[in-house]
């Protein structure tokens, strides 16, 4: 059973949209909110997490509000607290267009966010045009969008496809009657104080990641009486045109990573040349691209991914967002220069966009409007020059395909004033972040009068996420925005470890890949037969023995030493092989819990010796298979023994070919 927001208070101020609330066609007042079940599964869970839904009804245009009505979706996650304090947190996700109420389950699994319901409310939402919100624009081809980023097409096929797509796109929404000039942050930030006021909250408090961050600070500029404080974890501003300057930072992020190589002993004795080698690794994928399949169709349209040398500085580029993919980062230039196909898929799913979660439409919508007044041909031109070794992953660019989707933008005056509202402001960075680095927050922080501002050592985007200091400082500000923040515990951050102990198992990566994607019958029947009958094995002979002992049986008869052994080299297969798939899953467990992207490239060192188990598995298979052939030969026992010992020759048999199959040998 689902359950209904309880909270809905009349509002205790006028319900904005552009100076007040405003009735529309019909007698319905615009804004307003209709609690109602979760788009997302849940069911009683839901109601024992205490995680209540609805819908915000908007006017698309607030200069015709009679108009085109926006359906917006919302989750609120009740805080533990039975007397939770009065300000909540609203999360605004990044993007733009990234979704954000579908995961509203997994925020009651969030180390942060628990953090943060033990004393408040947190509202999740999806901004116009995201998500569950409407409108959906041409969600049924973001994938073809996304897909010009994967193919193999030059860079004019790349261009060309992105700006069809758009054009097709346009035509489409415009006969739907939308209206491009009301899909940009300062629409969304009125959306967001309409929430507020329908929520009933009189002040809030606003956490934004990555793009959230430059909507935080447009809300606070435009409408900021109603928001107690902010946090900004790795900021967006206003004042940056997102392709310029994207080869400086993923530069400078780089050359971070080359440098504390060379510092790291044990990083520099097994990679003496990293920089050397990523460079190399673009010019050979560009001379011979490497084409990789994939099951997943929804997101690659082909059905496989190429990745030549673009597409990989953009993996890295993407990789460097993650703290657990950093200390990576060298193995990841050396195994995909050497053609690891295991590692790219298992990259690939990881780290490419996924239209369930991303809306593009938007984003172009929101980012032509916003971002593409500061760019200039000149610019990335100068930038590109600095950085000549550098693909250019910004292909195709906003200032290429913008005019194929809309002719809005926003006055770049207005856009480059510094925004220094007086609101208690957090500031978080990561020291890696290759897309919004430090110097973006420092120089946010810099501009308002009540910030403050720290940076988190190892990190990369999304600051608050993976580091427990960090989550304790976003809480401590909750609770009190006007006092210092005591950061010290910054200090006592070990920064970047790079992984150097590893076992390249490519096998390891397509198991754990299989069993993401969700295995076919086939597999399941396959695997569970063959370990199930292997499994038998381990209680059977024993038994066997057991009973005969107690019966009194006589032994084998002299010079039987083939039949003597046949039950025992069984037993000690099965033995190896239950032994190696439990051994397996509790190292990946082990693994999966402390840096999952370990498991695409293989397992920890210390985990070697567990990979000499299928290797013993197979001498004892074959010795069991000739036992089974002999006890046919020679008539050892019953039919029905030889029989069994045959299914589990046959077992031991199946086994090694799905060692073979996952490249586990």
């Amino acid at each position: 059973m689902v359950v209904l927001l309880l909270i809905l208070l009349p509002p205790r101020t006028p319900v904005h949209a552009a100076g007040g609330g405003r009735h529309v066609a019909g007698g319905g007042q615009l804004p307003s909110f209709e609690p109602g079940p979760c788009p997302f599964e849940g069911g009683a869970w839901l109601e024992q997490e205490r995680i209540e839904c609805g819908t915000l009804v908007v006017p698309e245009s607030r200069d015709r509000p009679e108009g085109r009505r926006l359906r917006l979706a919302v989750a609120v996650l009740r805080s533990r607290s039975d007397d939770p304090r009065p300000d909540p947190v609203v999360f605004l996700s990044g993007g733009p267009g990234g979704a954000a109420v579908r995961f509203a389950a997994g925020f009651s699994r969030s180390s942060l966010w628990n953090l943060i319901r033990q004393e408040r409310d947190v509202v999740v939402w999806d901004q116009r045009g995201t998500g569950f919100s409407e409108p959906a624009f041409c969600r049924d081809r973001s994938a073809e969008l996304m897909a010009t980023n994967l193919g193999p097409m030059t860079p004019e096929e790349r261009l060309q496809e992105a700006r069809r797509l758009l054009q097709e796109c346009r035509e489409r929404v415009l006969a739907e009657g939308l209206d491009f000039s009301a899909y940009n942050s300062v629409a969304s930030a009125w959306d967001l104080e309409d929430l507020r006021v329908a929520l009933g909250y009189e002040r809030w408090n606003l956490l934004g990641g990555s793009y959230g961050t430059r909507l935080a600070l447009i809300a606070a500029r435009d409408l900021p009486h109603g928001i107690r404080a902010m946090i900004l974890d790795s900021v967006s501003p206003t004042d940056v045109g997102g392709d310029d300057f994207r080869h400086d930072d993923f530069a400078r992020s780089l050359e971070l990573v080359f440098r504390r190589c060379e510092a790291d002993a044990a990083c520099d004795a097994l990679f003496p040349e990293l920089e050397m080698e990523f460079y190399a690794a673009i010019e050979e994928l560009d001379a011979e691209p490497l084409v990789v399949p994939m099951a997943d169709t929804a997101r690659f349209a082909e059905g496989s991914i190429t990745v030549d040398g673009r597409l990989f500085a953009a993996g890295i580029f993407q990789g460097l967002y993650l703290q657990d993919f950093i200390p990576l980062v060298p193995h990841a230039i050396r195994q995909i220069r050497a053609r690891n196909e295991a590692l790219v898929r298992a990259l690939a799913a990881e780290l490419a966009p996924d239209p369930e979660t991303e809306n593009p439409w938007l984003q172009y919508s929101v980012e032509c409007y916003e971002q593409a007044p500061l760019m200039s041909e000149e610019t990335a031109a100068a930038v590109q020059a600095r950085h000549p070794h550098l693909p250019d992953l910004a292909a195709p660019s906003l200032a290429a395909v913008c005019d194929a989707w809309h002719a809005e933008r926003a006055d770049p005056a207005v856009l480059l004033r510094p925004i220094t509202v007086d609101i208690p402001t957090l500031v978080a960075a990561g020291e890696f972040d290759p897309i919004t680095p430090p110097s973006h927050g420092r120089r946010v922080a810099a501009a308002l009068p009540r910030s403050q501002y720290f940076e988190v050592p190892g990190a990369g985007h999304g600051a608050l996420i993976r580091t427990p200091c960090a989550r304790r400082l976003a809480v401590a500000f909750l609770n009190g925005p006007e006092r210092a923040l005591d950061t010290s515990c910054l200090d006592e951050l070990p920064g970047l470890t790079f992984v150097t102990d590893l076992r390249i198992v490519p096998g390891v990566a397509t198991a754990t890949t299989r069993l993401a994607e969700g295995p076919g019958l086939g597999d399941i029947v396959w695997v569970a037969s063959t370990l199930l009958l292997l499994a038998s094995t381990l209680i059977a002979w024993p038994a066997s023995v057991l009973g005969g002992r107690l019966r009194g049986r006589p032994a084998d008869a002299p010079g039987q030493d083939g039949r003597r052994l046949a039950f025992p080299l069984a037993f000690l297969t099965a033995l190896c092989a239950v032994g190696f798939v439990a051994g397996l899953a509790l190292v990946v467990r082990d693994v999966a819990t402390r840096n999952p992207f370990i498991l695409g490239f293989g397992l920890p060192g210390a985990a070697a010796p567990l990979l000499l188990l299928p290797w013993v598995t197979v001498a004892l298979a074959t010795a069991t298979a000739v036992c089974a052939v002999l006890a046919w030969r020679r008539r050892w026992w019953g039919r029905w023994a030889r029989l069994y010992l045959s299914a589990v020759a046959a077992a031991g048999a199946s086994f090694v070919a799905l060692l073979m199959a996952l490249r586990l040998l």
